[in-house]
């Protein structure tokens, strides 16, 4: 043993190699992802930004639809409250996949 290694050759002669430490991640990835995956603050912002896109995009299809009076009214409102089923629930299962949860 010399003074440049400390530690004895292994038995097939190689010295062992020192294990490389990792690259410190980066301060993005220290913002937005923890030890779970993405943190929950930023999974909730993303959840509720998908929420609205997806809601204003429906409220725009449907806006033609205001107005209707009589029967009809009742199928305008149903329409409605799908939207605002689809507009919660689409996001909840691209989050879903997103975080590799079954939905």
């Amino acid at each position: 043993m010399d003074d440049l290694s400390p530690t004895p050759p292994a038995e097939g002669g190689i010295p062992p190699v020192p294990a490389e430490s990792a690259p410190a991640p980066s301060m993005l990835r220290k913002i937005f992802v923890g030890p779970h995956g993405i943190r929950a603050g930023w999974r909730l912002l993303m959840y509720l930004v998908m929420v609205v896109a997806i809601g204003s995009a429906l409220l725009f299809l449907f806006q033609g639809a205001r107005g209707v009076k009589g029967a009809t009214a009742l199928w305008v409102n149903l329409a409605g409250e799908t939207a605002s089923l689809l507009a919660a629930v689409i996001p909840a299962v691209i989050m879903a996949r997103i975080e590799k949860r079954p939905f």
